[in-house]
């Protein structure tokens, strides 16, 4: 599988990385369990690049097709500080596009994001109880959750706040989502 031609993973263990976040991505999408259709994304970051899944892309097709577009980290968190569009110059003649998520997966601090809009955690984002029963359920863990957010800019903005004033946070946020999905 070949990378857009003008971005470049810089050493063999990246290359190794890169792999693994397809072969991962791949096993992930093909479980229609956590991923429906197009649903969910995938990141990793090297070298200062965002390899982020391409808005419209199947995670279940990453090992068959070309779907990951590098995006320069800190272009993308200075998008998100002064608000203007995400955008890459590596894109494929223009043919990926960045998802909507690429905000979110920049401020989450971890260098590889996985997030899904699995079956379950729709069922508990639409219940009125439902962070009191995750409570309950993710005793021990340091997860937040996060009201409804319009996906991009703005719910990366409202992680963004949590992190940063609740650093135990594990970056396992629980995401109520007005279309009934969680991430």
């Amino acid at each position: 599988m070949k990378n857009t031609s003008q971005a470049r993973l810089s050493t063999a263990r990246h290359e190794k990385e890169f792999a693994s976040l397809r072969d991962f991505s791949a096993r992930v999408g093909g479980d229609p369990l956590l991923v429906q259709a197009s649903n969910g994304n995938t990141s990793i970051k090297l070298d200062g690049i965002l390899w982020i899944k391409a808005s419209g892309k199947w995670l279940a097709h990453a090992m068959q097709e070309e779907m990951f577009v590098p995006l320069e980290l800190a272009r993308v968190k200075e998008s998100i500080q002064s608000d203007a569009e995400i955008a890459s110059p590596y894109a494929s003649n223009g043919q990926l596009r960045p998802s909507i998520e690429t905000a979110m997966h920049a401020v989450l601090r971890h260098r590889v994001a996985l997030h899904v809009h699995s079956v379950n955690a729709i069922a508990w984002a639409i219940r009125l109880d439902g962070p009191d029963r995750l409570t309950e359920r993710l005793a021990g863990l340091h997860w937040q959750w996060i009201p409804y957010a319009a996906s991009g800019k703005p719910l990366a903005r409202e992680i963004e706040k949590v992190v940063t004033c609740r650093p135990e946070t594990d970056d396992r946020i629980a995401v109520q989502r007005k279309n009934f999905s969680v991430k």
